[in-house]
Parts: structure tokens; sequence; C-alpha cells
């Protein structure tokens, strides 16, 4: 009887256990300089929290080899020789890349990307290739210790994978509550880990009851009063020195989502039309983003949007509401959806503001709609005023989501008989749809407006309409629609339109932005002497200053954009360069100039 020798090539089995668990300890090792720059947890539910998202997060990163390469092509034909070697080769690279990540978080406070890969000197890529090479052979080594190990311990093993596994989901689990309870004490680390999103459930734990979002953000109030700094975020760079005049005017801002700038006319936002006529209009104005979140944060700010997650994690508020508080303002601040998810108002920019109502908690039922619900709730707060205090009035409405009673009058073209009619033809359903929309937010404005007029206490109200970022109906031509998708002109830019009481109706056809706001109405209401970039990185409005390039921003990708170009940057550190028509240019090469101005504008207000 013969027997077959077993192949020298065979893996034992346990192997990938082993060998996930090894380079884990490794990125232990390299990952404890997050923990470093970070500082230790302030409390033992954030030492809970860093411990299990550091030990699950890298966990996963280091059996992401194991799980995409070698599992699925060990026992293919032909494929499966190259299986662990093809895994020792990816785990050396995700070594030398997490230690690449700790010097450029160390340096720039963000993770590594293709706008710091593109500002590597010559010296840094020999690094980068001599570190390769050095953990490759790492992981080399732990290959051959865990095919040694491999056949001991199974069950000592299996505990550690399966500490790695719960680890994984207690991370998650203890962020989501920890964010639905506003502890930022807790959620502050995450953006410490590369790669990481966490989970939220703020809406799901407040429907469940686990979370009553009125006490939680309250105790959040409580909790920063009694705490001192804002953490690693060095803002504003100098203590502010303002000296307003009195009488304070009243400013109300209303915001209109998604508005785009060729809907401010006659026949289809005729009131909005009518206010631009005695306000100051700028041609030119971009929003900070193609979304909601991006678009507000830029809005009160002044900020590029990849400060947010520090902003809400340490619930900083925009310095510029904190001096409309500071000064006595009474808050009339109300949105057709939550202040909470998407934008997270009460989180960063509103959140040293007390008495706000997470969700809306004004009537919305039946044929109403959102926008009329707000519009009755605004006139109910100003009936109910017995203040001579200024006042500040924040207005969100949200027309691409409002549902528009029917029976109401419409401008020619998008009656109800003209939206039933477009039914199977997307574009033109779209487009008659968003006109409804406008038409009804349009008339709300006035009413709004016209409120206000009744009863502003004899003091002068400073108007500032706008959105929160545009909307598209495939103008480019790319088979883009509506918004969050691209960051073509049509998704980025909205109008702005000011009445400041005492200034001259005109045009400005310079280049400006939502980041200039803030600095605008410290300058112009508080007279604050800070220079602009000390609270942001835009100017006044009224000094007519282009900007040469912005920092756009979605939920999961960003862009830098320049008269000529805009440069795109998607996850997984890919990125595209095109035309100001959107379209693709081919060329990849990075303008290191406008990088490094990018990187410095998105790192100036960490300690």
């Amino acid at each position: 009887m013969t027997t077959t020798p077993k192949s020298t090539n065979q893996i034992p089995k346990g192997w990938a256990s082993w060998y996930g668990l090894l380079i884990l300890a490794a990125m232990l090792v390299i990952g404890t300089r997050y923990l470093a720059l970070s500082g230790l947890p302030d409390n033992l539910g954030a030492a809970l929290y860093t411990l299990t998202a550091t030990v699950g997060h890298l966990g996963l990163l280091a059996f992401a080899p194991v799980l995409v390469v070698y599992l699925p092509l060990r026992r293919l034909p032909l494929l499966g020789r190259i299986a662990r070697p093809l895994t020792v080769l990816l785990s050396g690279v995700s070594l030398t890349l997490l230690v690449m990540d700790t010097i450029v978080f160390a340096q720039h406070q963000f993770h590594i990307g293709i706008l710091t890969v593109a500002l590597f000197e010559t010296s840094t890529w020999a690094m980068a290739v001599v570190l390769t090479v050095v953990f490759t052979g790492l992981s080399f080594m732990l290959s051959t210790t865990a095919g040694r190990m491999a056949g001991d311990g199974r069950g000592y093993r299996r505990t550690l994978v399966w500490l790695v596994v719960v680890s994984l989901f207690a991370g998650h689990f203890i962020y989501a509550w920890a964010d639905a309870r506003y502890d930022g004490t807790v959620t502050r680390y995450a953006r410490y880990l590369p790669f990481y999103y966490p989970l939220t459930a703020k809406r799901f734990m407040a429907k469940v009851g686990l979370v009553d979002p009125t006490v939680a953000r309250q105790s959040s109030l409580m909790r920063r009063s009694a705490s001192s700094g804002n953490g690693e975020l060095r803002y504003p760079l100098s203590a502010m020195s303002c000296a307003p005049e009195s009488p304070l005017p009243n400013v109300l801002i209303i915001i209109l989502d998604a508005m785009r700038t060729d809907f401010v006319n006659d026949e289809k936002m005729p009131f909005v039309a009518s206010l631009a006529g005695e306000s100051q209009r700028f041609n030119q104005h971009y929003s900070g983003g193609n979304s909601t979140r991006p678009g507000m944060f830029s809005f009160f700010y002044g900020l590029p949007p990849g400060y947010f997650d520090s902003f809400y994690n340490s619930q900083t508020p925009a310095v510029l509401m904190d001096l409309f508080r500071d000064n006595g303002y009474e808050f009339g601040i109300f949105s057709a959806y939550s202040l909470g998810s998407p934008t997270h108002l009460d989180r960063t920019a509103f959140s040293g503001i007390s008495g706000l109502v997470p969700m809306p908690n004004y009537p919305n039922s039946g044929a109403d709609s959102q926008d009329i619900a707000l519009a009755n709730t605004w006139r109910k707060f100003l009936l109910s005023r017995d203040s001579n205090a200024p006042l500040f009035g924040y207005l969100h409405f949200d027309p691409p989501d409002n549902n528009v009673p029917r029976g109401l009058a419409m401008p020619d073209g998008a009656g109800d008989d003209d939206l039933d009619a477009s039914e199977g033809d997307f574009g033109e359903h779209l487009e008659i749809e968003y006109t409804r929309q406008y038409w009804l937010a349009d008339q709300l404005t006035g009413q709004v407006i016209d409120d206000l007029k009744q009863h502003d206490n004899g003091r002068d109200t400073i108007i500032i309409v706008s959105g929160d970022h545009g909307f598209e109906f495939n103008d480019s031509g790319l088979g883009i629609w509506e918004d969050s998708s691209a960051f073509t002109d049509y998704q980025i830019k909205t109008p702005l339109l000011i009445r400041w009481p005492g200034r001259a109706a005109r045009d400005f056809d310079h280049r400006s932005s939502h980041y200039d706001v803030p600095a605008t109405l410290l300058q112009e209401i508080f007279a604050c002497e800070n220079p602009a970039g000390d609270y942001s990185v835009g100017n006044n409005l009224f000094d007519g200053i282009s900007w040469e390039q912005l920092i756009v921003a979605s939920y999961s990708n960003w862009a830098i954009v320049t008269p000529e170009s805009v440069m795109v940057s998607y996850p997984g550190r890919l990125y595209e360069i095109r035309d100001r028509n959107y379209q693709p240019t081919g060329n990849l090469k990075i303008d290191q100039a406008v990088a490094q101005k990018a990187l410095a504008a998105m790192s100036r207000f960490y300690r």
C-alpha cells in the first residue's frame, strides 16, 4: 500500500486565524500613535469605546487580506498557489499605509489621501518603498509563525477571534448609544481611526424610547458648560474682539433647500424676485457642498466641511452664533425637518443655544405640508413673543421633499393636470414637481417676512435668503440629476440675497461663497476687529474678493473647485480632474500650490 505524501504547499488548518491575529498585533502597536494623538479617554465609557473601536476596526483591517484574498482563492486551481503570498504582500502594504497614515495625521489632522500623497517628496516615497519591503518581510515571518501555531491552541485561537468580532460590534454600538446621548467625550475618538465609519441610530433610539433627544441635548449643554476648551480644535485662533453698537438689528435667515439660481424670477418665484430687487445680489455665489450638511456647515462656520466631525463631537458652536447669544438675541429657530440629521445644527452651530427641539414638534400630518406647518409655527412664535430683545430667526424650508397640496394656484405648465400628465417622463415630472414646490415656498417666504414686519419691535431687520446647495435637471448633459451626486455648478451654486437696511440694492459679480457669510455678519453687525482668518476661510462679502479655490463636499466625497477645474476625491482615495463644464480632462496631474492651500485650510484650526 502506497501513501501520497502531503504537499509541501499545503497550508495548515487554522493558519488564517493566527495570521490575522498576528497582523492585528502589529497594527495595534502602530495604532498606539492614534491614541497618543487623541489623548487619554475622559471617562470609563470613552475608555471602553476607544478599546473596542481600536481592536475591532484594526482587526477588520488586519483580517481584510485574509477575507478578501486568501479565503476566496485558496481552493481555486492555479490561483490557490498564490493565495498566501498575495495575502502576505497585501498585509505588508496595509501595514505601510497605516504607518504613513499616522505620520500624515500627526501633521495635518486628517487621514492620508490624494492631496497628501500628491505632496510627497522623493524622500517620502523612498521611505514608503523601504517600509513596504520591511513590512512584507515581517508579514512573511508572521505567516511562518502562524503556520507553526496553527496546530496548537484551537480554543484559544477561536476565543481571540471572537473577541475581535465582539469588539467590532461593541465599538459601533457604544458609538451609536453615545451619539444618541450627545456624548462627545466618547464619540470624539472615531475620527482618529482611518477608513472608519461608525454606526449611528439616533432616530431609532428616540423612536423606541431608549433616548429622549431633548433631555439628552440639555444634559450635553450642562456637560459643556462645566468643561473648558474645544478639545482638539483651535477655534477661533484668537479671542474675539467685538464692540457692536446699539440698537442691534433683527436678523432673519431663510434657507430654501436645494435652491437653483435660475428660479429667482417673476414667473417661478415672484416674491423672492421682488425681494431681490431690494437686496444685495451675489450672482456668482457657491455653497460649501452639494448637499445639506456641508452646505449649512460652511454657511455658519465659514470652514471646510472636513472639520465637521470635530465640531460635531466636541459640540463647539459657531463663533457667529456665540455672538448672537452673548448679545442678548432671542432665537426663533425652526426647520421643516430635523435640526438633527442631516444638518446636525443642534450639535454644531446651534449647540450653545438652549431650548431647541432636535425634531420638529409642530403639526405636520395629512394633506398639510411640512413647509406650510413651518410657516405657521413661525407665525405662532411671533405672536407669543413678549420680549423687546433683538431677534435671530432661522427657517429652513425643504421644498424638494415637501408635500404640495393639490388645488393650489400654480404657474403655467405646473398645475395638477400638468403634473399628472408628466408621469412616465422622469425629467419633465421632476422639473414640474420642483416648480410647484418652489412656487409654494416662494409664497410662504412672503408670508414669513410679512409676519415679521408686524412684529419687528421697531428694529431694522436684515433678511438673508439662500439655499444650502443647488439642484440639477441633467443640465450638464451627463445623466446627473438632483443634488449630492456631482460637483457641477448646478449643484454647488445657489442664490444669496441680503436685504440690509441702509444699503442700496446692487449686484455683486465676484465669486462669493457660504464661507464669506460669518465674516460679513461678524464684522458688519458686531464690529469684530479680528481678521476673518481667525475664524473662517472666507472674506467679507461686501469687499468683493473672489475665491481662487473652493473646497466643497458631499456626504462621502469632496472636491477642490478652481476657476479652471474641479478635482474630485472619492472614497478609497481615488480621484479625477474635470473641467468647469464637468467634462473629464484625462489629466491626473494635481496642482501642488492648490493642494498645499487646501491642506492648510483643512488643518489650520486644529491644535
